[in-house]
């Protein structure tokens, strides 16, 4: 089990009988771990409904910064990256070959 580092973003659950908050991180845009009703599926929506709100503020901090050009606001850059990135909206690395696998024998090209 990962324990959580950030406070922030630490589960708000207590135990009853200890009083001790849970260790555990909280889900993506919630309150709560996937113990103490994070796997909930209206919880989960909520939880994407509060990050899919902050799209669009993270869209314009991005585009104030490209056209700022100082390196002052790297603090608001990253916040507005994590947002984007916790919506599901972070860059995909896709790999394509321009030639088949029997292009590569053809030519004697290792592969490993």
């Amino acid at each position: 089990m990962p324990k959580c580092i950030d406070p922030a973003r630490q589960c708000t659950a207590k135990s009853s009988f200890h009083q001790r908050r849970c260790s555990q991180p909280a889900i993506p845009g919630g309150s709560v771990c996937i113990y103490h009703g994070g796997s909930a599926p209206q919880v989960r929506n909520a939880a994407m409904i509060r990050l899919l709100a902050l799209v669009d503020p993270a869209l314009e901090v991005l585009a104030n910064e490209m056209k700022n050009k100082k390196d002052g606001g790297m603090t608001r850059l990253r916040a507005a990256e994590n947002v984007l990135n916790r919506a599901g909206l972070s860059p995909e690395q896709v790999v394509k070959l321009s030639f088949s696998a029997s292009e590569l024998l053809a030519r004697r090209i290792s592969v490993g």
